[in-house]
């Protein structure tokens, strides 16, 4: 079997980037099942097959477009298009972004039933990564986790969680306290002032202070670091990336101005200015 190099990029504790070649000798009895499959609201097509053994060279897939991101207008779906346009700026990764137009029921098709682990809802995004058997990932906070432990080896929008362990656990915390909490929130703040038939005053005021006090913990989080996890100043990362479009909807919800939250109003400023952040918000 010939062995197959590979280029593997990994960062000391001490914050050194250094490249490594590596070998990898691959045995027959290294079998790799792969399946595939195309989807489109007009058909589908699925099916497995046993690599040959010329074909066990690695787990990943040639393929010009390795990301398929199926989304929509939301802010959870925008948070990962963020993300992955900051992998395509660094390390040249392409993505492929489809909508999924829940208005006419297109959740509802089986081929995308086929994708959702929750079966007929509407639950966007999903992650297909094509490089590794069409891998499927759903919620945000799990594909930018997924997007940021294997496709950032220099750890630009994260942290080494072996050798900067704190900061790697405090990121995470703000990161699912935005999945959780302010998402979970504002996502019902949202529908209650824009999109329920019937107004409901308890439920409007009800997730519109929950919405407000998660802003006020990230304000108060801000008013002490520019980023949202990260020694000293700190650092932009994936926390910072999964809050960010859901900051930026507060109108929607039912905020009019962040004045409120001064520092919460200047991180948004912050953010905006990166170019991926902006090519995000544009996804679909």
């Amino acid at each position: 079997m010939p062995a197959v190099p590979l280029l593997a990029a990994f960062r000391t504790h001490q914050g050194r980037h250094h490249i490594y070649r590596v070998t990898l000798s691959l045995t027959p009895s290294a079998a790799t099942s792969c399946r595939r499959y195309s989807s489109a609201s007009s058909g589908e097509s699925s099916s497995t097959f046993e690599a040959s053994p010329s074909q066990r060279t690695t787990r990943e897939k040639p393929c010009k477009i390795p990301f398929l991101l199926w989304t929509a207008a939301r802010p959870d779906a925008r948070a990962v298009a963020i993300l992955l346009e900051e992998l395509k700026a660094l390390y040249g990764l392409e993505y492929e972004a489809k909508k999924v137009d829940t208005t006419i029921g297109e959740h509802t098709l089986s081929w995308f039933r086929k994708l959702n682990p929750y079966g007929p809802s509407d639950r966007v995004p999903i992650f297909v990564d094509r490089k590794r058997r069409d891998c499927v990932v759903s919620e945000s906070a799990a594909i930018l986790q997924y997007l940021e432990q294997l496709y950032d080896p220099l750890y630009e929008f994260a942290f080494n969680p072996v050798y900067n362990w704190d900061e790697h656990t405090v990121m995470t915390q703000w990161l699912w306290m935005v999945q959780g909490r302010l998402g979970q929130m504002q996502a019902e703040s949202i529908h209650f002032h824009r999109i329920a038939p019937k107004d409901i005053p308890y439920a409007k005021s009800r997730y519109l202070q929950e919405t407000k006090r998660a802003y006020g913990m990230l304000n108060d989080r801000l008013s002490r670091k520019d980023w949202l996890a990260g020694h000293r100043s700190g650092k932009y990362s994936v926390a910072d990336i999964q809050a960010y479009p859901w900051v930026r909807a507060h109108e929607h919800a039912g905020i009019q101005t962040l004045h409120d939250w001064p520092h919460l109003q200047e991180w948004v400023l912050r953010c905006a200015e990166r170019s991926a952040v902006r090519a995000g918000m544009l996804v679909p």
